[in-house]
């Protein structure tokens, strides 16, 4: 692995955190909280984040593309928000933040030359079924 490599594996093991941790802790926070959970709730905000995040890490593709799109839809919902009421400073910092947030993880994950340089060594492994396992 070269340093681009090495470089884009930081890269998308910090974009996998950003997109698998936030559900995962605000599904914890109504456990610990007492309201009552969904099976289905804890499916889809529990197990089925911290399972892309992983294959997010293995190099898949066509997760790189659901988390770039769903960084992406986050991003311009939360501008389109911004535009339509009238907010409070610390709703509209809040609101501002996350729109930048996932609009520069999208663009990172997508555009990223490191990023880009270690999904091909990581599919590279996959075909020739060196990934150590």
């Amino acid at each position: 692995m070269d340093a681009d490599e090495r470089a884009g594996r930081r890269l998308t093991i910090g974009m996998a955190w950003l997109a698998g941790a936030p559900p995962v802790f605000l599904l914890c926070a109504f456990i610990a909280s007492g309201e009552p959970v969904l099976k289905t709730t804890i499916v889809s905000d529990g197990v089925v984040p911290v399972v892309m995040a992983w294959l997010l890490v293995q190099g898949r593709r066509w997760v790189r593309a659901l988390i770039v799109l769903g960084f992406g839809v986050n991003a311009v919902a939360a501008v389109v928000q911004l535009m339509q009421l009238e907010w409070t400073l610390t709703a509209m910092l809040l609101m501002s933040t996350e729109a930048v947030v996932d609009g520069l993880a999208a663009v990172v994950l997508l555009a990223s030359p490191q990023v880009r340089a270690f999904f091909a060594y990581q599919n590279r492994l996959a075909r020739l079924d060196l990934s150590g396992a």
